[in-house]
C-alpha cells in the first residue's frame, strides 16, 4: 500500500508515529497518554468525554496522580484506540508494581 492508496487520516497517523519516535519514547504511562493526546491535537476535555469521565479525573491520569491501571478495562481499551497506543505500552509489569524490579 502506498501513501496514495490511503485516505488523509491514515497519512496523518503515519506522520504521528514517525514524530513520536523521533522525539523519543515517553518514560511512563502518563507521559505516553499526554504525548499521544497532544500529537493528535485532542484536548483533555475531549478525551475525558470520549472515556465518559470528568476532565478533572482524566487530568489526574495524565499527571500521574492516578495510575492508568485504575481505569476500568473498557476505559483503558477506549483510551488506547482513541490515542492510537498499543495496550501493552500502558501495562506496568507486575514486578514494577510490587517493587521487585
Amino acid at each position: 500500500m502506498t501513501a496514495f492508496d490511503m485516505n488523509q487520516g491514515d497519512v496523518y497517523v503515519m506522520e504521528l508515529k514517525i514524530n513520536f519516535h523521533e522525539r523519543g519514547e515517553p518514560q511512563n504511562e502518563h507521559e505516553q497518554i499526554r504525548c499521544a493526546r497532544r500529537m493528535l491535537g485532542y484536548t483533555q476535555a475531549y478525551v475525558a468525554e470520549c472515556l465518559q469521565m470528568s476532565t478533572r479525573q482524566y487530568v489526574k491520569y495524565e499527571k500521574g496522580e492516578i495510575d492508568v491501571g485504575q481505569m476500568s478495562f473498557q476505559q483503558g481499551i477506549n483510551l488506547c484506540e482513541l490515542l492510537h497506543i498499543e495496550i501493552y505500552r500502558l501495562i506496568t509489569p507486575l514486578e514494577e508494581r510490587l517493587g521487585n524490579s
